[in-house]
Formats: structure tokens, sequence, C-alpha cells
């Protein structure tokens, strides 16, 4: 399913996002691969072969294949993340492409030597379990691996645009700010302040719709808004 029409209100866009989750199946496999920083390895060329590889294999309808942002975990890279299961495939090169469509995705068996070992000879195959990712909070990065940046269903599906629809709808300029829900510096606060300044100024200019015979308020709203 592919958005294909304008979402004019937030329950349009609840009710899409509830479409989405209902007619994706939690158990279809994908593979996400890092074609952030981990192009300078050699991941466009690894994303290309993996699609070569489903399509020979006639997998593609099958299995997802997701091109991702960064997943944070750069000197490790290529990244390729295998789901349902979070499993972590790190340094992976153009060589370790069959064994990957035929051992993991097709029956699901792991590839030792393409998971992670720390210096005292642990080996960690889930994601969330390697030791760089487990003593992180990752509050922008952490969904990476589920969003190909190029289908806007992805980032929809997993609650996107959740926040700005609770701001515009159920929140007042300067609310955030004034609360300490977000700290002083933080891209939020000054979302935050620039919504509060803009609502001045719009307040400004209604007052002068209604009252022509003042023109300073609307001059310096006009002002404010071109410095910002």
């Amino acid at each position: 399913m592919a958005l294909s029409e304008r979402l004019e209100s937030v329950s349009e866009l609840a009710a899409f996002r509830d479409k989405l989750t209902a007619g994706r199946d939690p158990d279809r496999k994908s593979l996400s691969v890092c074609t952030s920083g981990c192009i300078a390895y050699g991941a466009s060329k690894l994303a290309e072969a993996l699609a070569a590889g489903l399509e020979q294999r006639g997998l593609s309808d099958r299995v997802d294949l997701k091109r991702n942002g960064c997943h944070g975990f750069c000197e490790r890279g290529p990244l390729v993340v295998v789901n349902p299961g979070k499993l972590l495939y790190q340094r992976v090169g153009l060589d370790d492409v069959d064994e990957i469509l035929d051992e993991t995705i097709a029956k699901g068996e792991k590839i030792e030597r393409l998971l992670f070992t720390d210096a005292d000879d642990n080996t960690f195959a889930c994601e969330d379990d390697v030791p760089f990712y487990k003593n992180q909070m990752r509050l922008l990065l952490g969904n990476n691996s589920l969003i190909d940046p190029t289908r806007i269903d992805d980032y929809i599906a997993i609650g996107g645009y959740s926040a700005l629809a609770k701001v515009l709808t159920g929140m007042k300029p300067g609310k955030a700010k004034a609360d300490g829900t977000y700290p002083k510096g933080t891209f939020n606060f000054m979302v935050d302040s620039k919504l509060q300044e803009l609502s001045a100024a719009l307040k400004i200019e209604k007052e002068q719709d209604e009252n022509p015979g003042n023109t300073k308020k609307k001059t310096t709203a006009k002002k404010k808004r071109k410095v910002r």
C-alpha cells in the first residue's frame, strides 16, 4: 500500500497508518543495508548485488530490500540487518551475498563469521545485544533499519509525523519551552520558540486587519519575519 493521495487531517493520517500496519506481515523477511556512511565501504554495490540475487532466486516479491540511512556502527560497515529478529551482519562484502541469501534468507541460518565479536570473544547476533547499541538510547537513529528513505510508508507505519500532529493540534506555541519539556538549545526547543514568535506575529497582523489605522505593529511583525 502506498500513499497516493494528500492527507488533509490528523484523523486521515491515523487511518492511513492503521491501514499500513494492518496490511503488513510482521513475519515478512527484509534485508536492511546501510547506504549512508557505509557507501565508502561499497554498500551501494552490495545493495545492488542483494537486489540482483533476490531477483535471480524469485524472492523479490517475498523479501524486502531496504536501503537505509546511517545505522551508527560505522567502523563495522557495511552493515546489513535481517528482519524479523534484527540479525546484524557486519563488514559484509560482495562475496557474502550468495551465502546470506541461500543460508540466512532461505534457511534461517546464521553466518557466524559475519556476526560481531567483542574483545572477550563474545559473539552477538541481535543488533540490540551488541554493546555499541545496547548502551545507547537511540532516539534519532534507532529505527533506521526499518525505514527506506525513498518509501514514506515505512516512516508513517512506525509513527512518523505523530509528533507533528500532536504539536499542531494539541499544543500551544511556547508550551514545551515553558514547562521544560525540551532543554534549552535542543532542536525542539528552537522550533517551539519559532512557533511562538510566528504566533505572535500572526496575532499582530490579525489585529492590524481589524484595525487598519494601526500600522506600527504590522510593520514590526513583517520585519521580524523577514530577519528570521
